[in-house]
């Protein structure tokens, strides 16, 4: 049996504001719901405004795995609901991405004696985190959640392969 494995992996982008507004992204040791705003909450008359410099680092990241840079983008809402996502959409590029046809190498394991291959990039295209749930102990045990907004917002990058690993070791290596 032939095994075929494409990944879509996300990246979240090391910047000191979120995708679109500016509330901070050190959130890891804030009090929940501390670094939200209008915007990240999807408050009525909250406009969005994109944070150039996660859209540079995006571009940087297309252009590392030799990716076709879109000369245009959109970002659009992709609708669905879950607890932690605030405005019940989030805002993407996943149909127009910034950047397509990449490329990245690895050493493979396939029989192939360590030899390199090529793993093709579809695309990366940029989105922002949802927020997150928050369980008394574990999920399985805890009687109920928290919502903890702070991380709504985060500047993500997601890159996506094409099926062309050919086992879960070549993923992990991937």
């Amino acid at each position: 049996m032939d095994v075929k494995i494409g990944l879509e992996c996300h990246a979240q982008l090391l910047t000191k504001s979120k995708l679109f507004c500016p509330c901070s992204t050190d959130y890891h040791n804030a009090e929940p719901n501390t670094h939200v705003c209008a915007t990240c909450l999807g408050l009525p008359g909250a406009l969005p405004a994109v944070n150039r410099r996660a859209l540079r680092y995006g571009i940087k990241i297309a252009l590392a795995l030799g990716c076709t840079v879109q000369p245009e983008t959109i970002f659009y809402r992709k609708n669905y609901y879950y607890p932690d996502l605030p405005r019940g959409f989030q805002i993407t590029q996943y149909d127009f991405p910034i950047a397509f046809s990449g490329l990245v190498r690895i050493e493979s394991d396939g029989g192939d004696g360590g030899k390199e291959r090529e793993i093709r990039i579809t695309r990366v295209h940029m989105e922002e985190d949802p927020g997150r749930l928050v369980y008394k102990g574990t999920i399985d045990t805890a009687t109920y959640a928290l919502v903890d907004y702070n991380r709504s917002g985060m500047p993500l990058v997601e890159i996506v392969t094409e099926p062309d690993l050919k086992s879960p070791k070549e993923a992990r290596i991937y």
